[in-house]
């Protein structure tokens, strides 16, 4: 009979029907956490919910695992995620984060008026790094614990995107475009990479809004310098031309 699970009919990746028996899928021997977090985004997270009902800050992930054969055998799996974890992760991140954004604005806006306070690129570079650090821990804990789908995720969803997003506004120079748009494409394209190794094409494929904003201000950015190009060649096209004709 168990041969005859592969022409069941799947209605929404959970539910079954085969053996003449629906089959429920209440779980996954492997989680992570909610992409979305905590916090601000916790009214994204409850959207369509009602309010009784419960919204978990982590969810299972739809990847293929072996199970061991052996009649008897116990094989156990730790839940819910760990508490310390998430913190590393989740909160600390988006506090420093915070702060360091806090910081540049108002030294974007007291400059003039009191020095007392590092310039703009440097509140925001430090912040991230600080952010990206915190990111580096949890993935060393995540090695300890053994969750190395977890891991991967950390690497390629945070540390590497902000690392170059950090590099990038520390050092400025011409390299700083180069970098707000390598950032951006990879926080676009590796968060969905991840996610539909994680759980599957259909509920694998997610939108980084921080990548989405660095791409934006991008976008604006170099629209902005190629309107400024413009306008310098033709000022200097104007020069030269009455240059030439009084000369």
């Amino acid at each position: 009979c168990a041969l005859g699970r592969s022409g069941g009919e799947s209605r929404d990746g959970r539910t079954s029907e085969w053996c003449g028996a629906r089959w429920d899928k209440v779980g996954t021997p492997r989680w992570e956490f909610a992409r979305m977090g905590t916090g601000p985004a916790h009214a994204l997270l409850t959207l369509g919910k009602s309010p009784g009902e419960s919204v978990e800050p982590w969810h299972f992930a739809q990847i293929p695992i072996s199970l061991p054969m052996e009649r008897g055998f116990l094989q156990t799996f730790v839940l819910p995620p760990d508490s310390e974890l998430y913190d590393w992760l989740q909160i600390y991140p988006l506090m420093i984060a915070t702060v360091g954004l806090l910081l540049a604005i108002a030294s974007g806006v007291i400059a003039d008026r009191w020095n007392g306070l590092p310039p703009v690129h440097v509140c925001l570079s430090a912040s991230i790094g600080l952010a990206t650090v915190c990111g580096l821990w949890g993935f060393i804990m995540s090695l300890n614990q053994g969750m190395s789908h977890i891991a991967i995720g950390i690497v390629f969803g945070r540390v590497l995107p902000s690392s170059i997003l950090c590099a990038a506004i520390a050092f400025q120079g011409p390299w700083f475009m180069r970098g707000l748009w390598c950032h951006s494409i990879l926080g676009i394209l590796l968060p969905s990479a991840v996610g539909i190794w994680l759980h599957g094409l259909l509920n694998g494929l997610t939108l980084d809004l921080r990548a989405v904003s660095t791409f934006l201000i991008a976008i604006l950015v170099s629209c902005a310098r190629r309107w400024t190009f413009w306008r310098t060649d033709k000022l200097l096209g104007e020069d030269q031309a009455k240059y030439d004709q009084l000369w």
